[in-house]
């Protein structure tokens, strides 16, 4: 892999991290007005949504 290739992963890495942090204070934002079964599904969605994800837990810890 050159340098070229690095640079723009990396930048496409940090852009997917940033959707994904705006995707997690959009589901808060609906958690917090919605009703607890409601929050449950769409904790269910997020957990498996999370799964997808490479090291998804230090992403947890950094939200």
């Amino acid at each position: 892999m050159n340098v070229e290739q690095a640079s723009s992963l990396r930048q496409a890495r940090s852009l997917l991290y940033k959707s994904f942090r705006t995707t997690i204070q959009l589901v808060s934002i609906i958690l917090s007005r919605s009703h607890s079964s409601d929050r449950f599904r769409i904790f269910a969605i997020g957990e498996s949504t999370c799964r997808s994800f490479p090291n998804c837990e230090s992403r947890k810890n950094l939200a």
